[in-house]
């Protein structure tokens, strides 16, 4: 998932949870290449977690 919660940070990261039987675990947020200065958001992935895509606002518009 994508937000922009963390403290003094006003772009959207993208963090990942694993949800057990009873709860959330608590969200990581993703290091580079995932996450950069500008937006990060959008992300899917494979169920291995080896192959997948994002979309970014990097160079002034969103891209995946």
């Amino acid at each position: 998932f994508s937000s922009d919660n963390e403290k003094f940070l006003e772009t959207l990261d993208i963090y990942y949870t694993v949800q057990t039987t009873d709860e959330w675990l608590v969200p990581i947020r993703l290091m580079q290449p995932f996450n950069s200065s500008s937006d990060d958001f959008g992300f899917i992935s494979d169920k291995t977690l080896e192959a997948g895509f994002f979309t970014t606002r990097r160079e002034g518009s969103d891209d995946i």
